[in-house]
């Protein structure tokens, strides 16, 4: 049994650190402040949270039932792997809850009526990870930037795209959005390789 989760990680303009899944984004598996001191993604992933994941795939069960058995991302069939000893498959950041539509399907409204703390994300926490990744030798495959907000709507968007190529050069960066924006003005010259609209 694999959970994506093991080889990815979620990060929110708030500092959460949540499940991957729509069905599961309610599940906070850690939070990282904003902080001027170094952060550590091996203490992170020690915390209580991955450990249960990384128990219970390694024994064939689900870490936090009904929701898991709900979640498009689990593999019954595959065979546990936990690659985050030194590698992100999938880097997913949040930078901004805020969006142009009110899409009837979208938990955003919800989201916004209960999350707590920033709601557009401060470069200095996104250093502050990618940082924490680069000192101690992570790699990360690709870089998504989706969630809840449109990535668009962040007015530092290209400096958090310019973080990202600044600490993993080599690593493909994709945006999520609705496309009711000018790309001069919110992508201009950033290090987006991939556009999808949605």
């Amino acid at each position: 049994m694999h959970c994506d989760i093991l080889d990815s990680f979620y990060l929110k303009p708030n500092g959460e650190v949540p499940c991957e899944d729509d069905v599961g984004e309610h599940l906070t598996l850690g939070i990282i402040e904003n902080s001027d001191s170094p952060w550590s993604p091996t203490d992170f992933f020690r915390n209580e949270n991955f450990i249960k994941i990384r128990t219970a795939a390694e024994n064939g069960q689900l870490p936090w039932g009904e929701t898991c058995r709900a979640c498009a991302h689990l593999q019954p069939r595959q065979w546990h792997s936990n690659l985050l000893r030194k590698k992100i498959r999938k880097l997913q950041i949040e930078p901004t809850m805020h969006c142009s539509l009110l899409c009837p399907a979208c938990g955003n409204r919800e989201q916004l009526g209960r999350r707590k703390g920033d709601r557009t994300m401060p470069l200095s926490l996104l250093e502050r990870v990618l940082s924490g990744f680069r000192r101690e030798g992570y790699s990360i495959d690709y870089v998504e930037w989706a969630g809840q907000g449109d990535p668009l709507l962040h007015s530092d968007f290209s400096k958090l795209s310019g973080l990202v190529r600044h600490y993993y050069p080599k690593t493909r960066q994709r945006v999520i959005t609705n496309a009711n924006y000018d790309f001069q003005r919110t992508i201009g010259v950033s290090f987006v390789e991939d556009i999808v609209v949605s």
